[in-house]
């Protein structure tokens, strides 16, 4: 299975990992997600990380239903 998994990179944009049967094959960098999805395409599944808690307006409900789906 092929996947990239990404993360925001504040003024670079994205960073992102690919990954094929879970061994490391390329990394890479794009302001746009849907231009560095395609140019590691084909991947099966794209993973972005969100943060969980990084708010200060009080606990979002999706954090709570996210981190009890993990745990």
């Amino acid at each position: 299975m092929r996947v990239l998994g990404v993360d925001a990179a504040g003024k670079l944009g994205w960073v992102g990992v690919v990954l094929d049967d879970g061994a490391f094959t390329a990394a890479v960098v794009g302001e746009d997600l849907a231009a560095m999805v395609a140019e590691v395409e084909p991947v099966e599944t794209v993973g972005v990380d969100i943060p969980i808690g990084a708010t200060t307006a009080g606990v979002r409900q999706a954090d709570v239903a996210a981190r009890s789906f993990v745990q």
